[in-house]
């Protein structure tokens, strides 16, 4: 049986989340421009954290996934959470 777990990321999370985005952006062909998720680090990852929110993904135990979000808007009442980072 599967065990995925979906949680609300905490600054606890930041090493975890770092380690999943570096395994998948790691694999990919280098992009033009080139994405920024491999110069992402704990510190990077726990301030995304605390001003926006993310998820971490586990299945079985072991990060699997995670979601970085960040808030978005024009000053005009306009407002929008968006996803800075989703890695799986």
């Amino acid at each position: 049986m599967t065990d995925l777990h979906v949680v609300d990321a905490t600054a606890d999370h930041a090493e975890e989340i770092v380690a999943v985005i570096h395994h998948a952006f790691s694999s990919r062909r280098v992009l033009d421009p080139p994405s920024t998720a491999l110069s992402e680090n704990a510190t990077t990852v726990t301030d995304t954290v605390n001003k926006h929110g993310g998820l971490l993904v586990r299945l079985n135990g072991s990060p699997a996934g995670a979601v970085l979000f960040e808030e978005s808007g024009d000053g005009g009442g306009y407002f929008a959470v968006v996803y800075r980072a989703v890695t799986v």
